[in-house]
C-alpha cells in the first residue's frame, strides 16, 4: 500500500487532498484514489481564492505537527485539490506524528 508521505534525509513529502470552503478546519483521515495513490484528507474553512485555502492548510498542519510554517512548501498542485507539500529540515522523528495524522480528528 502506498503511503501518503515519504521521508528522504531531512525532507518529508506529504500528499494532500484538500477541501476548501468546509464547515471546519480538520484532518479527516486518508483518501485513496482510483490509481491507488494515498492522500491525507484535509478540510479548511478558507475559500480557494487568492491562495487562502493553501495558507489555511499550512497553518493547520504546522499547528498539528508542531513545525514552523516557514518549513512548509507546496511543490505540486498549488491550484488543485491534490497537493504535495514538502517539509524541509525535519527527519525521521516526524514519522510517528505523520502516522497519527491519518486518523487525527480536530
Amino acid at each position: 500500500m502506498a503511503m501518503y508521505y515519504k521521508i528522504r534525509d531531512d525532507r518529508v513529502e506529504i500528499s494532500i487532498r484538500l477541501t476548501p470552503n468546509a464547515s471546519k478546519n480538520a484532518i479527516n483521515g486518508l483518501y485513496t484514489d482510483v490509481n491507488g495513490h494515498e492522500f491525507l484528507k484535509v478540510s479548511v474553512m478558507a475559500p480557494p481564492e487568492d491562495y487562502k485555502a493553501n495558507a489555511a492548510l499550512i497553518e493547520l498542519l504546522a499547528k498539528k505537527l508542531g513545525i514552523p510554517k516557514s518549513q512548509f512548501d507546496i511543490i505540486k498542485g498549488i491550484t488543485f485539490r491534490n497537493k504535495v507539500i514538502v517539509l524541509e529540515g525535519v527527519g525521521d522523528s516526524v514519522r510517528d506524528t505523520l502516522e497519527k495524522l491519518s486518523v487525527l480528528k480536530p
